[in-house]
């Protein structure tokens, strides 16, 4: 009897490799096409780039501006008292931190520009105690007041930083808040009243 030839091992692993390799083309021919698909879809759902313009900067408020121009006053009244124009800005910017930028009610019912409390040892130019606070005439009366503390209490009259003041300001008892707290708010007050 006949036999019927069977396929040698050699043929049916070329036929094998042929469809894994047809298989395999087609299958990456479809991923092509889907990611290519995709991709498009991505590019038609993204909005049409803006037209770049220059970046604005936000008008100043009439308020921020006039509480920039009554520091620089208040500056001014700090130099005739004898410091110079950047630790005067150092102050007027624990004054803006102290009164919680020239609008808190002991500033505005006492004219106390720095949360003075009434001293008991040492000369002032309080009318005296309203509140818990001391209270004055008027700014420069507050100022005057400021710089007899400086005096008193020996306090340097210059500081290379804001840092420096406020280390010296805690070390002589002026604040109880922690140091970082107080430090960080003068230096806002100080970037929003003095720098453009």
């Amino acid at each position: 009897m006949n036999n019927p030839k069977k396929p040698t091992g050699k043929k049916s692993n070329n036929v094998y490799l042929i469809l894994v390799g047809v298989f395999l083309m087609l299958l990456s021919a479809f991923l092509i096409f889907l990611y290519g698909k995709k991709a498009t879809q991505q590019k038609s759902n993204k909005p049409e780039p803006a037209e770049e313009l220059e970046p604005e900067t936000e008008p100043e408020t009439e308020p921020e501006a006039e509480r920039k121009d009554y520091a620089n006053d208040l500056v001014e009244l700090f130099v005739e008292k004898g410091l110079s124009e950047k630790e005067a800005r150092f102050w007027i910017s624990v004054s803006a931190h102290e009164t919680a930028g020239f609008t808190s009610p002991v500033y505005n019912e006492n004219n106390n520009l720095f949360g003075m409390k009434q001293p008991e040892e040492r000369k002032t130019t309080s009318l005296g105690q309203k509140g818990n606070y001391a209270s004055y005439e008027n700014d420069e009366d507050s100022i005057k007041d400021i710089m007899l503390w400086i005096e008193a209490r020996q306090f340097p009259k210059e500081h290379g930083t804001i840092r420096q003041l406020t280390s010296d300001m805690k070390n002589k008892g002026y604040f109880e808040a922690p140091y970082l707290e107080y430090t960080n708010a003068v230096l806002k007050w100080h970037k929003q009243l003095f720098k453009s």
